[in-house]
């Protein structure tokens, strides 16, 4: 019957699928192979390490119909090994069959000479027009400090460290400045005067709203660079979610130079993520905006098991203001900086913990979503960190958090006893994430509570992160 279904409705009915089930489809039913695999190649990944990249390219620079799908693209450059030669792993024009291509992120650079750039570029440019998402993350081989522009894009991410300091980031963000709406530095920035970053904080990107500027590893100068990013971030009126941070390598971070912001500054903010100070900086004064944000992020320094006067001081700002809570904010994070092994059996949560959990709850009363870093913790004690969010739907912890603790058995009436008291409390929670160690392939574990009529815990469903995966879109 589904045989003579079009491709479009097979498509449609397949896009629910997860890639592992598209994969097993696409390799036992040869009814379904060609509709499977056109939704398999929407997002692929090219690796010059992997023996059949070449297969694989060649496969779809020969199908138009594949090479068409193609939506998203990660292109990855490893250091050949040695007698590979210096001919380039992929061809500078291979994107000339990817007349779709929205999202581009290359890993490395795959070409070093001109000729090949140039040949690169412009095929990107008059082959690709759909192209608005473009990711780097230096590895073998250079971005090109010029000649490699493209334009019209909305969004940039570039995946920075200690060693792109130098990272000719400014070729792009200048071809693109009347377009870009989305800027992201992943991972550490240096800020210094000669350096293309601070170029980058010059610019004025007049479609700006989202800014995440990543986290401050080095400034030669802690006052200019916070002058200059509040400047920059002032300049953006229409900047919706702001990142200053989410790691703190050195004690020092980006903060808001206070004497530049006023009770109206970032009118259109609604998304926030940094640190204690940055929030009690705004609270200070106060900068009303804080007070309609929907979605919060705060990150702790290391070493804070105890007192901690910037968590401290932050809680005080915000409740000595005139509104006192920040009764919008639906998603909180707020991560504790908390070092896992398998030999933590016990709870480890402290006084200090509970307490923040409590003026959280008190400072978020609306919060939905939490999301966090805390010790493992019995039933019991994951009641006492949450039972104050009257509104809670999902809570997403660390599997260890959360798995020390959990029953052995994980029959669902053993998985009943462990959620049932939660559930109780929080009479609005429907979902708990063990979220998977960073850096693995593991998957998270979510656990859904079902409930009945009256509210009361019935069953708990279980499954992974992949279950529900539809990323082959």
């Amino acid at each position: 019957m589904f045989t003579s279904l079009a491709t479009e409705i097979l498509e449609n009915v397949f896009s629910y699928l997860s890639r592992r089930d598209l994969t097993s489809m696409a390799r036992v039913c040869w009814l379904f192979a060609r509709c499977s695999r056109l939704l398999l190649y929407q997002s692929v990944e090219f690796c010059s390490a992997d023996p059949h990249v070449g297969h694989t390219l060649r496969l779809l620079r020969g199908n138009y119909v594949m090479g068409v799908k193609i939506l998203s693209v990660i292109v990855t450059t490893r250091r050949p090994a040695v007698g590979e030669g210096s001919q380039p792993w992929i061809v500078p024009d291979f994107f000339a069959c990817c007349t779709r291509l929205q999202s581009l992120e290359l890993r490395g650079f795959p070409f070093s000479s001109p000729r090949d750039i140039q040949l690169f570029t412009s095929t990107l440019r008059h082959s690709c027009p759909m192209l608005e998402n473009f990711s780097y993350q230096p590895q073998f081989g250079s971005l090109p400090g010029e000649g490699f522009e493209l334009y019209k894009l909305k969004g940039v991410k570039w995946k920075s460290g200690f060693a792109t300091i130098d990272m000719p980031i400014m070729p792009i963000m200048t071809a693109s400045i009347d377009s870009l709406a989305y800027i992201s530095f992943i991972g550490t920035v240096i800020h210094r005067r000669d350096k293309p970053y601070n170029e980058f904080l010059q610019l004025r990107f007049p479609c700006l709203k989202s800014l995440e500027l990543g986290s401050l590893l080095y400034s030669d100068s802690e006052p200019r660079t916070n002058t200059t990013i509040t400047k920059f971030i002032l300049d953006h009126s229409g900047i919706e979610h702001l990142s200053l941070g989410r790691s703190r390598p050195t004690y020092s971070c980006f903060q808001f130079d206070s004497c530049l912001l006023k009770s109206e500054s970032l009118p259109s903010l609604k998304s926030f993520e940094g640190f204690p100070e940055n929030i009690t900086a705004l609270a200070t004064l106060p900068v009303r905006s804080l007070f309609s944000l929907t979605s919060l992020s705060i990150y702790c320094e290391k070493g804070e098991i105890g007192h901690n006067p910037p968590v401290d001081e932050m809680f005080s700002a915000i409740e000595g203001g005139v509104d006192r809570t920040l009764s919008f904010v639906r998603f909180l994070r707020f991560y504790f900086v908390v070092s896992f092994d398998h030999l933590m059996t016990l709870n480890q949560t402290s006084r200090a913990h509970l307490d923040w959990m409590d003026k959280l709850s008190y400072v978020c009363p609306g919060v939905v979503e939490f999301w966090g870093n805390l010790p493992p913790m019995t039933s019991m004690h994951i009641i006492k960190m949450f039972e104050s969010f009257e509104n809670l739907e999902t809570i997403s912890l660390m599997r260890l958090s959360i798995f020390p603790h959990m029953p052995t058995s994980q029959a669902e009436s053993h998985l009943g006893d462990y959620f049932g008291a939660i559930s109780q409390k929080c009479q609005k929670l429907r979902t708990v994430i063990a979220r998977r160690p960073p850096y693995t392939q593991l998957e998270d574990w979510i656990f859904t509570l079902k409930r009945d009529r009256n509210g009361k815990l019935t069953a708990v469903d279980e499954h992974t992160s992949a279950w529900e995966d539809n990323s082959s879109v």
